[in-house]
């Protein structure tokens, strides 16, 4: 069957490079079947009356509703969502997503490779199952049963219409897709306990929207300032009160920042072409004994191990291997930096990502010779770092 797309392009990421690489893999996954008629997209969540003929002459059999566009999606996405469609054309067809993976359908991946190895293994589960009320972030519905809804009530929010269609909805279960959309919002909860007592003065660097620095604040007292050079993240970051430098951290002037005894680079480091200049430039800006707040991934992770043994190297547009990234660490290369930047380490925590059994039990088993496997950096997803600024 013919399809068309309608994409909602009112993301917090917008304009950034990981949504860009996002939408590329989008439009890779749908242009490879055959059947793409159209493509309308859209910024914001109403529907104008005007829009009706827009659909209407769009083409196609189906539509493909994407409310929201950062979405990583399984290669089966539109056989699947196309075939539970066919056993209920007045329906609105969703695919899978991790709001709904507990128990054994936990998602255990973190690379591309890794994505697909689970939808994979999701071809045990039954084809499809009712819906439930959750947001649809993407969804397939009939193009003329879509018209006809739409033309007794023009104008209707998307997720209405989600939710209105006279068939009901479905989860295509073999169908899966996850979202990034939140990649600027967290909170960072796991890196408050790092910052020192007495911290008065805290800069996060490239810290999105400042949810860390709003929960520094909420845990205690004192200044937060956020380098942040994307101007959405910074204007959200402003709404929510917080002080926002909106240029590189490169360029900060120390004059213009004042007494500094903490900076916090939460998964920022690995996206400088220049990651000791960095460092170098936070131990000019801190005051004497100030700290440093690091969270770098761990290019060591057995799920970049197993990919490259696999002859798989693929970025996404987050996670270890996000697409942003321009340099890559283990724990030794990570202490080597500091080291160079002039920072003593106080604390140092793996955040702990276990490897599969299947996984350790293959390294055991590959007769390759080698010995002395690093199980810790395995099974280490990144780093979490307090280091104190040296003399």
């Amino acid at each position: 069957m013919s399809f068309s797309v309608i994409l909602n392009t009112d993301c917090s990421l917008r304009g950034s490079p990981e949504l860009e690489f996002g939408l590329r893999d989008l439009h890779r996954v749908l242009q490879a079947g055959a059947g793409l008629q159209g493509w309308l997209e859209f910024d914001g969540t109403g529907l104008p009356e005007t829009q009706l003929d827009l659909i209407a002459a769009l083409g196609g059999d189906l539509v493909l509703l994407v409310l929201n566009p950062a979405l990583i999606v399984s290669d089966n996405l539109m056989a699947e969502l196309v075939d539970v469609l066919t056993q209920h054309p007045q329906a609105c067809i969703m695919p899978d997503d991790p709001r709904r993976a507990s128990g054994v359908w936990q998602i255990d991946y973190a690379s591309r490779a890794g994505f697909e190895r689970y939808v994979a293994r999701r071809q045990a589960l039954p084809q499809q199952r009712p819906g439930d009320a959750a947001p649809a972030w993407m969804a397939l519905v009939n193009r003329q049963a879509l018209l006809t809804l739409l033309s007794g009530s023009p104008g209707m929010h998307w997720q209405a219409i989600t939710q209105q269609m006279p068939g009901g909805c479905w989860l295509a279960q073999r169908a899966f897709v996850h979202s990034y959309a939140d990649y600027q919002k967290s909170e960072r909860h796991e890196a408050l306990h790092l910052v020192p007592t007495g911290v008065r003065k805290l800069v996060d660097v490239g810290g999105g929207e400042g949810g860390f620095l709003r929960a520094f604040q909420k845990q205690r007292a004192g200044q937060v300032l956020l380098v942040e050079p994307n101007i959405q993240s910074s204007a959200v970051a402003r709404q929510h009160g917080i002080a926002v430098l909106n240029e590189r951290f490169e360029a900060v002037d120390a004059k213009l920042l004042g007494p500094v005894d903490c900076i916090s680079f939460l998964d920022v480091l690995e996206h400088f072409d220049n990651p000791l200049a960095a460092l170098q430039h936070a131990h000019r800006l801190l005051c004497a004994g100030g700290f440093v707040i690091l969270s770098v991934p761990n290019v060591g992770h057995w799920s970049v191990v197993q990919d490259l043994l696999q002859g798989r190297f693929d970025y996404l547009p987050i996670g270890i291997l996000c697409c942003t990234h321009l340099r890559f660490f283990t724990g030794h290369s990570l202490r080597q930096l500091l080291a160079d930047a002039n920072f003593e380490i106080d604390i140092w925590h793996n955040q702990a990502s276990p490897m599969p059994e299947q996984f350790a039990r293959a390294l055991d088993a590959s007769g390759t010779g080698l010995s002395g496997w690093n199980q810790a950096s395995l099974s280490t997803d990144s780093f979490h770092v307090l280091a104190s600024k040296r003399p």
